[in-house]
C-alpha cells in the first residue's frame, strides 16, 4: 500500500523547522500502520512545492514561490503527477482552511492540483482526518465573499474523502455549510507519543515554557516577539523563580532560542530545550507538571502524555484546545496574574486532567481506528 502525505518539506528529517506538522503526521502514521494489514510505503509530498509532485516540468522547481505563476496550476498536464500511483492521501501540512496575507487558500497551487486530481481520478483515495482553519481572531472570515469562499472550499477540498473529520467547531461549521457530513474528533497528533512507543514519566520534573507564541510574528510580521507579551513572559518566570518552581523553556526553531539569549541572562541557558528529534520534542512535554505554550501542537504533545496544558495564541486554533477541555487565552490582553491563577489552579487538579487527557486519547484512537477500518 502506498500512501501520499501532505507534507510541509521535501524529506523526513529528525525534527523539521515545525515539530506540530510532524506529530500530526506521525499520529497518523501510527493510526494507519494499527489499521491496515498491509506493508505500507510512506511518500511525502512537498504542499508548498507542488511543482515537486511532478515528474516533468523540472523549470517549475526553480520557483521559489508557486502562486508567481498561479494560472498555470489549473491547466498543467496530471499524467506524470506521482500522486496519481498513491492508494491513499493523508495531510499533514498545517491547517486548511485559511485565509493569508493576501490569498484565501481556495487559490493556493497545491490546492488547485488537489481539486483536479480528485474530480478527474479515483485515487488516492483522500482521507481528511483534522481538518482545521486558521483564522486570526482580528479578522473573523464573516465577509459575503469570504463566506462563499470558505465553502466552496469545503465542498471542492473534503468533497471527495472517504472519511471527513475536523479538529475544531470552527472548521466543522464551514464543511457542514458545505453539505459535507463531519465529525469533530481531537487532532491525531495526540496519538504521536504511541508512534514513537515513549512511555508516561511517573513523576513530572518541572513547568514547561514556551517562548515563542502567535502573538511574535502573527502579528508583527518579524522576527521579533511582541513587547507586551515579553513583559508577561518575565513576570511569569519571576513568579516561578520566586516560589522555587522547577521551570524549562522549550523551543520549536531556533529563532525561538536567540530570541531567549536575547531577552534573559545566560543562566537560563541551562534550561533550554531545543529536542534534536520527534521523541526529544515528545518528552520535553511529557516530563513536565503544566505546559505554557503558544504552541497548539504542544498542547497537544502535553495531552498525549496526560500533562495538562494553558495555551496561549491569537487564531480559531484555539478551539482545538477547547476539545481538550484545558484553559486558552488570547495573546494580544492576557496577563501574567489571569495566567497565574490558571496555572494554580491546573496544578490543584492534575491528576483528574491527567485521567481524561489519556482516556481522551484512548476514545479518539478508538474512533479514528473505527473510520479507518470502515474505509482501507
Amino acid at each position: 500500500m502506498k500512501i501520499g502525505i501532505l507534507y510541509t518539506l521535501s524529506e523526513f528529517r529528525p525534527v523539521s523547522y515545525n515539530p506540530g506538522d510532524d506529530i500530526v503526521r506521525d499520529g497518523q502514521r501510527y493510526l494507519f500502520e494499527k489499521a491496515s494489514n498491509e506493508d505500507i510505503e510512506w511518500v511525502i509530498f512537498n504542499y508548498n512545492q507542488p511543482a515537486e509532485w511532478f515528474e516533468q516540468y523540472q523549470w517549475l522547481r526553480k520557483l521559489k514561490k508557486p502562486k508567481w505563476v498561479l494560472p498555470i496550476w489549473s491547466f498543467i498536464p496530471l499524467r506524470s503527477c506521482r500522486l496519481l500511483a498513491c492508494d491513499y492521501l493523508i495531510n499533514a501540512a498545517g491547517p486548511r482552511l485559511a485565509m493569508g496575507k493576501r490569498l484565501h487558500c481556495f487559490f493556493w497551487p497545491a490546492e488547485q492540483i488537489l481539486a483536479r486530481i480528485f474530480k478527474k481520478y479515483k485515487k488516492p483515495q483522500y482521507m481528511s482526518f483534522a481538518f482545521g482553519s486558521i483564522f486570526k481572531f482580528a479578522r473573523r472570515p464573516d465577509s459575503f465573499w469570504m463566506k462563499k469562499l470558505n465553502i466552496w472550499f469545503c465542498g471542492r477540498h473534503v468533497g471527495r474523502a472517504a472519511v471527513v473529520t475536523c479538529r475544531e467547531q470552527v472548521a466543522a461549521g464551514w464543511v457542514e455549510q458545505s453539505g459535507i457530513p463531519t465529525e469533530v474528533l481531537v487532532c491525531p497528533s495526540i496519538l504521536a507519543r504511541r508512534y514513537h512507543r515513549l512511555e508516561i514519566p511517573e513523576l513530572p520534573s518541572y513547568v514547561l515554557l514556551n517562548f515563542h507564541t502567535a502573538s511574535n510574528r502573527e502579528y508583527l510580521d518579524q522576527a521579533e516577539h511582541d513587547p507586551r507579551w515579553m513583559e508577561v513572559l518575565k513576570n511569569l518566570v519571576a513568579y516561578f523563580e520566586g516560589n522555587s518552581i522547577p521551570i524549562k523553556f522549550v523551543f520549536h526553531e531556533e529563532m525561538e532560542l536567540e530570541l531567549a539569549r536575547k531577552y534573559y541572562p545566560v543562566e537560563f541557558e541551562s534550561r533550554y530545550i531545543l529536542p534534536k528529534d520527534i521523541p526529544e520534542y515528545l518528552e520535553a512535554y511529557g516530563h513536565a507538571s503544566v505546559a505554557i505554550t503558544g504552541r497548539i501542537h504542544g498542547a497537544y504533545a502535553a495531552a498525549s502524555f496526560g500533562v495538562p496544558s494553558i495555551c496561549i495564541a491569537g487564531d480559531t486554533r484555539l478551539n482545538m484546545i477547547k476539545l481538550l477541555e484545558l484553559p486558552t487565552f488570547f495573546c494580544k490582553t492576557c496577563t501574567a496574574e489571569e495566567i497565574i491563577r490558571k496555572y494554580e489552579a491546573v496544578l490543584s487538579k492534575r491528576e483528574r486532567h491527567k485521567q481524561r487527557l489519556l482516556q481522551l486519547a484512548e476514545q479518539a484512537e478508538s474512533r479514528y481506528l473505527e473510520l479507518l477500518k470502515e474505509n482501507l
